[in-house]
């Protein structure tokens, strides 16, 4: 059984091939680890995790996980935004509070479709599509997220466009407590 302390570094491997160290996330001893990586190729990808102790010893890996890149489409891809998080759901959230969650998306060359939003990895409600009487230059998409655990939270969303590309917003970290009160929204 490996415990935070045993892990000293992450790297991420995409085909068998060491692409980098993965650096963890808010530099808040998380455990939770973040790279960006751009495909350069199209093709299917097999990727993985690894993590290493203070002596190099590789003490647990990911399962992999394979990835089909699509070839460029000659749409541009959106862009997607998290919005600030309140600033009481840095200090101030119990596992029984309600969070307003925004992104804001946009597309440069085409129509933003719609916003999913993800908390720890798991879907959070369903897609936000774009009202269509709406500008689609840029749109803000709202979900409220109601906390049922504490700990800390990954919270991000994931954008399309009407050319089928993806984007992803950066990652934010939420910490709750356990607790009796909510957060006001």
């Amino acid at each position: 059984n490996i415990s935070r302390g045993d892990i000293s570094r992450v790297q991420l491997f995409v085909d068998g091939n060491n692409v980098g160290n993965i650096a963890e996330f808010t530099n808040l001893n998380s455990g939770r680890f973040v790279l960006r990586w751009n495909a350069t190729v199209p093709g299917k990808r097999i990727f993985a995790a690894v993590a290493f102790d203070a002596a190099g010893v590789a003490v647990g890996e990911t399962q992999p996980v394979e990835i089909d890149i699509k070839s460029f489409t000659g749409s541009r891809p959106p862009t997607a935004t998290l919005k600030a998080i309140p600033a009481y759901a840095s200090n101030g959230v119990t596992s029984h509070s309600s969070i307003m969650l925004q992104a804001e998306g946009s597309d440069s060359d085409g129509d933003f479709v719609g916003m999913q939003f993800f908390v720890d990895g798991n879907i959070t409600g369903s897609e936000i599509l774009r009202n269509p009487d709406s500008a689609s230059s840029s749109v803000v998409y709202s979900t409220q997220w109601d906390l049922q655990d504490s700990g800390m939270h990954s919270v991000f969303a994931i954008g399309r466009d009407n050319s089928g590309n993806y984007v992803a917003t950066d990652i934010e970290s939420i910490t709750s407590t356990g607790g009796e009160g909510k957060a006001t929204t």
